[in-house]
C-alpha cells in the first residue's frame, strides 16, 4: 500500500518539463479534466515533470495497481470516484512567471468508506492473531479486497467540497503545476490522503 502513495507522489512531484498550455486556467482544467478521467499520462503533461522519466513511473504506477487484489479494488474505486469530480476556477493572480488559481471542487470522501475497512480488517487480523495463524501477504490482500468491495456496496456514497489553491510556474512560455498539494491529491484520491498515515499503520502488519 505504502509503495502506491509513494509512486504517485513522485510522479506527480518531480521537476522537469510539461506540457503546451498558455494560461494557468487552461492548465488547471487540463488538470482537473485529466484527474476525472484517472489518465496519469495527461495529469504529468499539466506539472512540472521530467518528461524522460514520466513513461517509465506512469508505466511503474499503473503496473503497481495489478500486484494484488486490494491494490486493483483501491484503483478502481479511485478511477470510479474521478469521473464524480465536479470543479469551479474560482479567481486567478498572476505575477510575473508565477500564478495562482483558486479551486473549488465536489467530490467522493471515502475516508468514511476506508475508515470501515480497515476498521474491519484490523478485527480480522486480530482473530487471527489469537488463533495463532499467520496470514500470508496473499490473504491479506485477498481479505482486504474482499472487505473493501463489500464495503463499496454498503456504504452510501458521501461528497466534500474544498476550496484550495494551485501554484504554477511559466516555464518555456508554458504554465505548469509547481506544486501537486494535498489538496489535489485529495481530490484525485477521494480525500485519502486524510487516512495515509493509517494506511502506514496497516503495513507494519504486513
Amino acid at each position: 500500500m505504502k509503495k502506491i502513495i509513494s509512486i504517485l507522489l513522485v510522479v506527480l512531484l518531480l521537476i522537469g518539463c510539461g506540457s503546451k498550455t498558455a494560461t494557468p486556467e487552461a492548465t488547471v482544467s487540463g488538470f482537473m479534466d485529466a484527474t476525472k478521467a484517472f489518465n496519469f499520462v495527461k495529469m504529468i503533461d499539466y506539472v512540472h515533470v521530467d518528461s524522460e522519466k514520466s513513461d517509465e513511473l506512469v508505466d511503474e504506477l499503473e503496473e503497481s495497481f495489478d500486484t494484488d487484489e486490494m491494490e486493483l479494488e483501491l484503483f478502481n474505486y479511485f478511477k470510479d470516484n474521478a469521473k464524480k469530480i465536479e470543479y469551479s476556477i474560482d479567481n486567478i493572480v498572476e505575477d510575473d512567471d508565477r500564478a495562482t488559481v483558486s479551486v473549488t471542487a465536489d467530490y467522493v470522501d471515502g475516508s468514511v468508506l476506508m475508515g470501515a475497512v480497515f476498521e474491519e480488517y484490523m478485527g480480522k487480523i486480530f482473530e487471527l492473531a489469537f488463533s495463532g495463524k499467520e496470514p500470508s501477504e496473499e490473504e491479506i490482500s485477498e481479505l482486504l479486497g474482499t472487505i473493501m468491495n463489500e464495503k463499496i456496496k454498503e456504504i452510501e456514497v458521501e461528497f466534500i467540497t474544498s476550496t484550495f489553491e494551485v501554484e504554477l510556474i511559466k516555464v518555456n512560455h508554458k504554465w505548469l503545476i509547481d506544486d501537486v498539494s494535498n489538496d489535489l491529491l485529495n481530490v484525485m484520491m477521494s480525500n485519502f490522503m486524510v487516512i495515509i498515515d493509517g494506511l502506514e499503520d496497516l503495513d507494519d502488519w504486513e
